[in-house]
């Protein structure tokens, strides 16, 4: 998947997918001059960012009602 379908697709900046990847040890193929990343690579991050997302407002609603918000 090309990096720019990899950012509509999450939601992210291109440079910020390709520090994802690389932390991971995913390193990009090179497509008509532009990084491509494997689509399962690509759908775990994002599957990863709605699940922090989930907990990040979980925690929230967690101390709203514990300062009767």
């Amino acid at each position: 998947m090309g990096l720019a379908d990899a950012a509509e697709m999450t939601g992210l900046q291109r440079h910020t997918i390709s520090i994802c990847m690389r932390k991971r040890g995913i390193d990009p193929v090179m497509r008509d001059d532009e990084p491509s990343y494997p689509v399962d690579e690509v759908l775990e991050l994002r599957n990863r960012l709605r699940r922090k997302k989930l907990e990040a407002l979980e925690e929230f609603d967690r101390m709203l009602k514990e300062w009767d918000l």
